[in-house]
């Protein structure tokens, strides 16, 4: 049985017709679906420069934004920004000599705006980058986790955005007209 929860949809199990040994002896194999987000840098690149030229703002994260790829584990300890609503976690403590504190970028009180999460579907996945702010805790959990190297992900790699402390939510990136037109981040099934 399968059971993959992601980001923005619920999990379902999937139960083989034939029995296991039938499937092995089966050509069955996992494909990439249309999405596999490898950080915002790689996401820009698919642009030509002309579009890069003419419209500057799609191309930079917005201020006080940033973004990190981290093996697991990340060495990071969350918290629920509102106690079990679906208001996204931030960063109350880093592990001494993990990943995250090796890293320098992550700081204390940073809220998590997006991570990667592998979603599959049939005999395809994805791993776009889903807004983590608007999911509840299992949610985020769920789509970190994901995030493994039988999915392509090297070294079970998770790459996050965060907003630093202190900082607003940037709401054109989430929700405005850049969201519509041009965006890293998977299109948005919830509010």
């Amino acid at each position: 049985v399968l059971a993959m929860p992601v980001a923005g949809f619920q999990a379902k199990a999937w139960r083989p017709s034939r029995p296991a040994a039938a499937l092995k002896r089966s050509n069955l194999r996992m494909e990439f679906g249309d999405v596999f987000y490898k950080g915002f840098g790689a996401w820009c690149n698919r642009f030509p420069d002309e579009d890069k030229q003419q419209f500057p703002e799609y191309f930079v994260l917005p201020e006080g934004v940033y973004e990190v790829a981290l093996p697991r584990p990340l060495g990071i300890v969350f918290e629920e920004v509102e106690a079990g609503e679906a208001a996204g976690i931030r960063v109350v403590e880093l592990v001494e000599g993990g990943n995250a504190e090796k890293s320098g970028e992550i700081g204390v009180g940073d809220v998590l705006l997006a991570c990667t999460g592998v979603k599959v579907v049939g005999a395809k996945y994805e791993r776009p980058l889903v807004q983590a702010d608007i999911l509840d805790w299992d949610t985020i959990m769920s789509a970190i986790a994901s995030n493994e190297e039988k999915w392509n992900c090297p070294r079970d790699e998770v790459i996050m955005q965060f907003v630093k402390a202190g900082y607003e939510k940037p709401q054109e990136y989430l929700y405005g007209k850049m969201r519509s037109i041009a965006s890293p981040l998977e299109p948005l099934f919830i509010k």
